[in-house]
């Protein structure tokens, strides 16, 4: 197995402990729970692994990798968000709207939005979440046009917008 391929691994387990640990805090202002730190993401191998220099280069944060690892998880393991798709709820007995996504018109699976992002990043934390708003502003990622915000509607909120990869940088980070 590539260095590239288990640094891909160490980040979506990564992702996959973030989301688990969200979903099981529940609604925290119910329960108290309201810990909405990004935890620190994986030490990665840098000799020969594209997405390692590519994470190096970028100096991308945990709320950046976080982003990254969202675009590309429909890509290489689109299992770890099936949790939002298995009827997840609130306390309340509602699905995660919070928690955004969406379901493409030939892939079936979980799509990442923004949402899904400030979610994860923030959880129900408000000023965390407006950091977050903010920090995509002047987003690396963004601006540099490797990740974009699909936007459909107009009417729908401007997170609401699934989180793509551009085709090149997925492409070079998973070495095809």
């Amino acid at each position: 197995m590539s260095v590239n391929t288990q640094n891909i691994i160490r980040e979506m387990d990564w992702l996959q402990q973030l989301i688990a640990v969200r979903l099981r805090q529940g609604n925290s202002s119910i329960t108290g729970n309201s810990d909405s730190s990004i935890p620190e993401p994986p030490e990665l191998i840098l000799e020969n692994s594209a997405y390692a220099h590519f994470v190096q280069n970028e100096a991308l944060t945990a709320s950046d990798r976080l982003l990254l690892a969202l675009s590309l998880a429909p890509h290489v393991k689109p299992e770890l968000l099936d949790n939002f798709l298995a009827g997840k709820t609130n306390s309340g007995g509602r699905p995660l709207s919070e928690a955004g996504g969406l379901v493409g018109i030939q892939y079936r699976g979980f799509i990442p939005t923004g949402m899904t992002y400030l979610f994860l990043g923030a959880k129900y934390d408000l000023s965390r979440k407006l950091e977050l708003i903010k920090e995509l502003k002047n987003n690396v990622l963004i601006k540099k046009g490797i990740i974009k915000f699909s936007l459909e509607a107009k009417i729908d909120p401007i997170h609401s917008g699934a989180i793509i990869l551009n085709r090149d940088y997925l492409d070079q980070l998973i070495e095809i």
